[in-house]
């Protein structure tokens, strides 16, 4: 009877080919001396297989050849890792031989030979009979998304517990790679890579803008220590401008009075020419007389001459007349050198006297006020000085007092937004909630707008009305309560529950509202005691004492979850067992990691099991945790107020320190006019004296030269002797003549009548000399005065040049145009500028430096900085590109798994509801993106009582969990678009009403058009199932003992009598 029902379905099986299997969906799989097998062949339907059979028949070695054929890894079995323990015992080779639908209507065909080798196994390969590569086998299994190492596709028999087991992280990846062609999982760990890279470079950008704020800072701080040091610069930079200035000023100043010397000198030359000539033309008058003179004498003595001819008077005339005319010579000398010398003495005195009046002029400049204007400017000096000091002791205040307001305001604005983003905060978890149940905003809106239409208090939604004191405790609160909990509004009257929900449908928004009848000024039913005795054991408080909310939401929560009879410990406390065991009724215990419940047994309450579940952090309430009990808002308000409240009083010191400032500026402007003054008489004084003390050198020389010339009388003594001697010789020869004596006389007495007139033309000379002494007096004298100018044009020559090379010394040639204008900025005047200079000079030397190592800390800081920013605008530019390829990828994957999830969660909430229990599927979006930790949740309730929580292996049974994975794979079915699903034993440990309600649910979805091809193992099913004609029933009965359950297997018993002819099973055995 079981060979022909196997022929007839074989038969039947083979009639169909590929209709209705999609590509990559199982065949036919038959395997040769393969684990019990000697020689099997099954063909499953396209799609929902039942491999039936009695435990150790073979139903998993149905498992594992799929495995093993399709180049999975032995691991994911959950048997042994050799390929060599899959060959059946006994033999030395084994083939597994699976046949796949392809893409084109047709089969592929796998084929995987094994041999025993002493290291192990060998292994052959086929391909639609091609010999092949396990890497081109693994290739066709990618290619259609065979994903055998996801329990969400491939459940083996010892990895169903593991479903259980898996971690909301692992579900997610799993599911994600259940679906389509693997890219939202692909999608998913990129974002997780660029994610982790974009984290990476934004600890790098915080630490490079630590560091820049660092040395912001810290070059803030050098500022205060660089200030007087840069006003001392500044100061020594504009006293340099104006050395240079006054060095080119006083070269220009110097110029100009040469030029002046110059054209005075120019104009006393012309005089002087014209003087030369005026002597000249008055000194030949004497010349023309004493001509006149020497004539008549001539006639005279040749009178005389005539009459003494024949008495040989010619030659003694001759030789007595040579030696009076050379006595008259002598004579006219003698008589000029006595005047010559009387010019000479008269000149000296002249000089000596102008010498002594320069000296006493000199010496009247030089005390003259010069020692009283000096020690007036000393104490203007000494009071510009005091000023200074004032001034720079009252700036330094100033400055302190701006840096003080700087900060203060800096950070008044720093504690505005923190206050800013507190009160943000609640929204920003609104909103985070707002993406998984959206309308929650719109509920608040509602709230907030209508109280007063409501009886009673309205509160809600939950997440705005909860205000956690630590970070761990909105994780604990997070974690206990279902997530539609925090969407939750609450009142206390049902006719506000009624208007509420009215309103809000009529928006198109589904509330959840829940009503609080109990007394809400009545304290909680601390069923476990109070905390407080605990204390000792590490409890800080019980969950209701750890965040703050209106009372109505505590009882609420209180009726629901118990929050007043858990216990919560203090961070690092882990000793719960102690606190278990002083406390009996205690059921839950919390810590900041793990959550720790105990469970007692309903039949024998001395048996307690422990479970632990690690704490995860919070997504949602810890955006509107405050960070202490009285609020942050208050902390941060009064702090904004002190800040506010000591701006003012800084500003009221600053605005006191204006009269100051105006006063020393007003009296340091009087200082400067009156120095102003008294150093234009200085300047003044000092010219005067400068021009004397030239004047007196001057003559001094002049004096001196002409002393050094010889006194004209020194020259008498010797005319005098020459006279004698020709008047002896003259004399001598008349003597020896005595016979001509007389005539001698004769002519001497005409001679003597001619010397009248002689003398009377003396006199005229004697008058026209006078005349030509005044003129050579007049023209001597200009004489030394252009002889004085040209001294001076020389002396300032040699001055303008002294100058010139002191200012190219200081500026350069050429003077650089930014020099040229600053000058044209400065005075020009050089005695404004030296005021200037005395100015800037008292203001750098009152300045004191306390740092002097300030400037270079400051320039080293300064460089690093430099390159902090740099590689700061670097990180930065990564950052952005990374965070905006995050972004990207964001977009593109968010959307579709939050779609995916909401469909799935459709799915799973649906069919749970048909087997009379409850259950969600969440999609954790964890804050700050790190999508490495992106989840999903399935929360279950298997009683009414109890409340949704995540599937957990160590909380729930092990029929809960299998209930749980079934309808979570079923959930999938209509997304996934792998091609074949496996689920083995998965109806173990469900209860008859679970079982039969599961497996309808089952054959409807795996059944259902465009659905995966699915097998499910079990050794036992309930009978009068509702099986339909898609539905393929493979019956394994392997092995030697297996004969008699083999002949006694009753179709009808398992799909019923009046349906046994329309589905019958395809029975497998052992060849």
């Amino acid at each position: 009877m079981v060979e022909e029902a196997l022929a007839d379905e074989q038969a039947r099986k083979r009639a169909r080919m590929t209709v209705g299997y999609r590509p990559g969906s199982v065949m036919r799989v038959e395997v040769k001396n393969f684990m019990t097998y000697s020689n099997c062949v099954i063909e499953p339907g396209p799609t929902l297989n039942l491999v039936l059979g009695p435990n150790g028949t073979g139903k998993s070695s149905f498992v594992c050849a799929l495995c093993v054929g399709l180049a999975g890894s032995t691991k994911l079995l959950g048997r042994a890792d050799d390929i060599a323990s899959f060959i059946r015992r006994g033999t030395d080779e084994g083939e597994v031989k699976v046949t796949l639908a392809d893409d084109r209507g047709g089969k592929l065909v796998v084929r995987r030979r094994m041999r025993r080798t002493s290291n192990g196994a060998q292994n052959e390969w086929w391909v639609n009979g091609k010999t092949s590569t396990m890497t081109k086998v693994k290739d066709i299994v990618s290619k259609y998304n065979i994903q055998l190492d996801n329990l969400c596709q491939f459940l083996p028999q010892d990895k169903v517990s593991e479903f259980a087991r898996m971690k909301p992280i692992e579900l997610l990846k799993a599911t994600e790679m259940a679906i389509g062609d693997g890219n939202l999982y692909n999608l998913h760990e990129s974002l997780i890579k660029e994610k982790k890279d974009m984290d990476e470079k934004k600890k790098l950008v915080d630490m490079e803008g630590a560091a820049v704020a660092r040395h912001e800072e810290e070059l803030e701080e050098l500022e205060r220590a660089l200030g007087p040091m840069r006003e001392k610069k500044r100061l020594q930079e504009q006293m340099n401008v104006l050395k240079k200035h006054k060095a080119w000023r006083e070269h220009d100043e110097c110029v100009e009075e040469g030029k002046k010397d110059e054209e005075m000198l120019k104009k006393s030359m012309a005089t002087l020419k014209r003087l030369n000539k005026e002597a000249d033309s008055i000194a030949k008058g004497p010349v023309k007389v004493k001509s006149d003179q020497k004539k008549k004498a001539e006639q005279a003595k040749n009178t005389a001459a005539k009459e003494m001819g024949k008495h040989d008077v010619e030659k003694v005339n001759t030789d007595v007349g040579n030696h009076l005319t050379l006595a008259q010579g002598v004579h006219d000398q003698i008589q000029n050198l006595e005047e010559a010398s009387n010019q000479w003495k008269a000149k000296i005195r002249m000089m000596e006297n102008d010498v002594q009046n320069l000296k006493e002029t000199v010496e009247q400049l030089t005390h003259q006020n010069d020692a009283k204007i000096e020690r007036e400017i000393q104490m203007l000096d000494l009071q510009m000085k005091d000023l200074i000091n004032q001034e720079s002791t009252v700036a330094r205040s100033q400055r302190d007092l701006e840096d003080t307001r700087d900060k203060l305001q800096k950070n008044i604005r720093t504690l505005k937004d923190q206050l800013g983003k507190e009160n943000n905060k609640k929204y920003r978890a609104l909103n985070n909630l707002a993406k998984s149940r959206p309308g929650v905003r719109e509920i608040y809106d509602y709230v907030q707008k209508n109280r007063g239409r409501f009886k009673g208090q309205v509160v809600g939604p939950l997440v705005m009305e909860i205000d956690v004191r630590k970070k761990h405790y909105a994780s604990i609160l997070e974690q206990l309560l279902p997530f539609n909990w925090l969407s939750y509004v609450f009142v206390q009257y049902e006719s506000d529950m009624k208007l509420l929900k009215r309103e809000l449908e009529a928006r198109n928004i589904e509330p959840l509202i829940a009503v609080v009848e109990a007394d809400v000024n009545a304290p909680l039913n601390r069923t476990c005691g109070d905390s407080a005795k605990y204390a000792s054991l590490g409890v800080e408080a019980t969950l209701d004492e750890t965040f703050q909310a209106h009372p109505m939401i505590k009882h609420a929560l209180d009726n629901h979850f118990f929050i007043s009879s858990i216990f919560v410990m203090a961070e690092g406390q882990k000793g719960w067992q102690k606190v278990f065991d002083a406390n009996p009724k205690l059921q839950q215990v919390w810590t900041s990691e793990y959550q720790v419940r105990k469970t007692v047994s309903r039949y024998d309450a001395s048996n307690t099991t422990i479970s632990i579940t690690e704490l995860k952090d919070a997504r949602i309430l810890t955006a509107s945790s405050s960070g202490d009990a009285g609020g942050a808002c208050v902390r941060i308000k009064k702090e904004l107020d002190d800040r506010m409240a000591r701006l003012e009083r800084v500003q009221l010191d600053l605005n006191e320190l204006q009269p100051d400032i105006d006063r020393i500026k007003t009296h340091k402007n009087e200082i400067k006019a009156e120095r102003t003054k008294l150093a234009s008489a200085q300047s003044d004084s000092a010219q005067r004296l400068r021009n004397a003390k030239g004047s007196l050198s001057t003559k001094e020389k002049q004096l001196q030269m002409q002393k050094n010339r010889e006194d004209p009388l020194k020259k008498k003594d010797k005319l005098v002797h020459d006279l004698k001697l020709h008047l002896a010789k003259a004399l001598d020869k008349a003597v020896k003549m005595p016979t001509i004596v007389d005539k001698y006389k004769s002519a001497l007495l005409k001679h003597a009548t001619s010397d009248l007139a002689t003398k009377e033309l003396t006199e005229q000379i004697h008058v026209l000399g006078q005349k030509s002494k005044t003129k050579l007096k007049e023209r001597n004298d200009m004489a030394e005065l252009v002889d004085q100018l040209q001294e001076s044009v020389n002396r300032h020559r040699e001055h303008v040049e002294q100058l010139k090379k002191n200012a190219v010394e200081e500026t350069g040639l050429p003077i650089p145009e930014e020099l040229k204008q600053e000058f044209s900025l400065l005075p020009q005047d050089v005695r404004e500028i030296e005021e200037s200079l005395a100015e800037k000079k008292a203001q750098h030397d009152s300045i004191l430096i306390s740092d002097p190592g300030a400037q270079q800390r400051y320039e080293r800081i300064t460089e690093i900085l430099s390159t902090n920013k740099a590689r700061l605008a670097e990180h930065e530019e990564t950052y952005t590109a990374i965070s905006e390829k995050v972004e990207q990828l964001k977009q593109a994957w968010a959307p579709e798994v939050r779609s995916l999830v909401q469909q799935i969660n459709r799915n799973f909430s649906e069919a749970f509801k048909h087997v009379g229990i409850a259950g969600e599927v969440v999609f954790n979006e964890v804050d700050g993106d790190d999508f490495a930790k992106y989840s999903i949740d399935l929360r279950v309730k298997f009683r009414e009582e109890g409340q949704l929580i995540t599937l957990d292996s160590a909380y729930h049974s092990g029929g809960e969990s299998s209930t749980s994975t079934i309808l979570y794979l079923m959930a999938l079915q209509g997304v996934t678009t792998s091609p074949f699903r496996v689920v083995d034993e998965i109806n173990q440990g469900m209860d008859s009403i679970n079982e039969r309600s599961v497996f309808k649910l089952l054959a409807d979805a795996a059944t259902a058009p465009d659905t995966p091809q699915c097998f499910l193992l079990t050794p036992k099913l309930l009978p009068d199932l509702p099986f339909s004609e898609d539905v393929t029933v493979l019956q394994i009965m392997n092995g030697v003992h297996i004969g008699d359950i083999a002949n006694g297997f009753r179709q009808d018993c398992l799909l019923g009598e009046a349906r046994t002819a329309a589905a019958a099973p395809m029975v497998v055995e052992a060849v």
